[in-house]
């Protein structure tokens, strides 16, 4: 819960009912109808629902093996699911489950699905990856090979470009992740850094993000869920507060408050995590 007690676990591994062989790469909490969802990494074509307190509910079958699949759930309790779309092995790139059940999926256009082989005939297809990370509302993803965020709607079962960069930056090693915040978008430019628009405002600059509730600490880029997280390990935690306490701009204040964190850290404590809400 949030206060740090462990509650139950969902689900195990293992190959009867409401159990997952290998690893998961997706969930959802719906909280106001207490169940989870989990999907597989890949293999499955299910997704399993959980009620709350960790118990089997069932299953929902898609009909199709699923590839790095992400899972969005929709303010009416409905839930969709994208995936990795591969070239000659699939057919449905997002699929619909409205809260009774009924199944509704969309098959990509030729822009949108992946060729999982490489040139000498390899399958290569889990190089590629997708990026959802469900801050606002909408259904909004992004795959490895496109450079364009997709958002997809429920009700008219469609796709369409949300977002994407004019005259992005190129290079064999560039790639971009982008991320919709409430009035903003994010452009990770891979190795180079992170971009924010604001919409409101039509503008558009580099940015780096610091943690000023304890004392300018550089933090990453990272939301999902509505939630900005950070997490570390205590040694390298100590290490980032050390070189902001001997940073030119670290106030008295800023010291005050970092002292007393480092003071709190112990080398063989667990990861230490920092949370917060995103604000609409």
């Amino acid at each position: 819960d949030r206060e740090g007690k462990f509650l139950n676990d969902i689900g195990a591994m293992g190959q009867g009912p409401g159990e997952y062989a290998g690893s998961l790469y997706s969930e959802a909490i719906d909280e106001k109808n207490r169940c989870v969802y989990l999907a597989p990494f890949f293999g499955s074509n299910k997704i399993l629902k959980y009620n709350l307190d960790g118990t089997f509910a069932s299953v929902i079958e898609l009909g199709e093996t699923l590839n790095k699949p992400k899972l969005h759930l929709h303010p009416d309790g409905s839930l969709s699911v994208t995936h990795l779309c591969f070239k000659g092995r699939n057919e449905m790139m997002v699929a619909h489950i409205a809260p009774d059940g009924t199944l509704t999926s969309y098959k990509p256009t030729a822009e949108q699905i992946i060729n999982p082989m490489d040139k000498d005939g390899n399958f290569v297809g889990f190089n590629n990856e997708i990026w959802s990370y469900n801050n606002t509302e909408n259904f909004n993803f992004m795959t490895m090979p496109t450079d364009t965020l997709y958002q997809y709607n429920p009700e008219q079962n469609r796709v369409t470009a949300r977002f994407a960069l004019q005259n992005p930056p190129k290079g064999k090693d560039v790639f971009l992740i982008y991320n919709e915040l409430p009035g903003k978008f994010l452009a990770t430019v891979w190795g180079t850094g992170t971009i924010a628009i604001d919409l409101q405002k039509q503008q558009s600059h580099y940015v780096k993000l610091v943690n000023d509730y304890f004392g300018g600490l550089p933090a990453p880029m990272n939301f999902t869920n509505g939630y900005f997280f950070a997490m570390y390990e205590p040694l390298v935690l100590m290490d980032k507060i050390e070189e902001r306490l001997s940073a030119s701009g670290c106030t008295d204040k800023d010291k005050e408050v970092l002292n007393k964190l480092l003071d709190s850290l112990d080398e063989n404590d667990n990861n230490v995590m920092f949370i917060g809400k995103l604000k609409h």
